[in-house]
């Protein structure tokens, strides 16, 4: 199934349908090449997204939530 979300009434969709979770500090949520299955919203945080290039170099981007 495909759902495409409006910036209007996406994020009040969302919303209505999630549920909060915390998680540990080190904890992989997902990884690079797993088949999509969830939608994560970083309410309180750090998160640290890395992808692995081909050549082997690993970009790191970290995104902090207030």
């Amino acid at each position: 199934m495909k759902v495409a979300f409006s910036f209007d009434g996406g994020l009040k969709l969302f919303r209505q349908n999630a549920f909060r979770q915390t998680f540990p500090a080190g904890a992989i949520l997902f990884r690079q090449g797993d088949e999509i299955s969830n939608v994560y919203l970083v309410d309180n945080g750090f998160i640290k997204l890395t992808r692995v290039e081909t050549n082997g170099r690993e970009f790191i981007a970290g995104l902090r939530s207030i």
